[in-house]
């Protein structure tokens, strides 16, 4: 499992932290099973149901 607690924004680039068209586009490349999309700003919350990954909310217990 990958968590991604840096995919704030859909597009949009920031200093440090991945957006989600990059972990996306390099999904492959993350040898996972699961990759949990976390911090998202209100910028790809608002888009959340257009994401093919699993986003988390808050409280969102994993088990390992």
């Amino acid at each position: 499992m990958h968590a991604c607690p840096s995919s704030p924004t859909h597009q949009k680039k920031i200093t440090y932290h991945l957006n989600y068209q990059t972990v996306r586009e390099n999904r492959q490349r993350l040898d996972c099973r699961r990759i949990v999309l976390t911090h998202m700003s209100a910028d790809m919350l608002s888009r959340r149901d257009e994401a093919d990954m699993e986003c988390a909310d808050d409280g969102l217990v994993i088990v390992l």
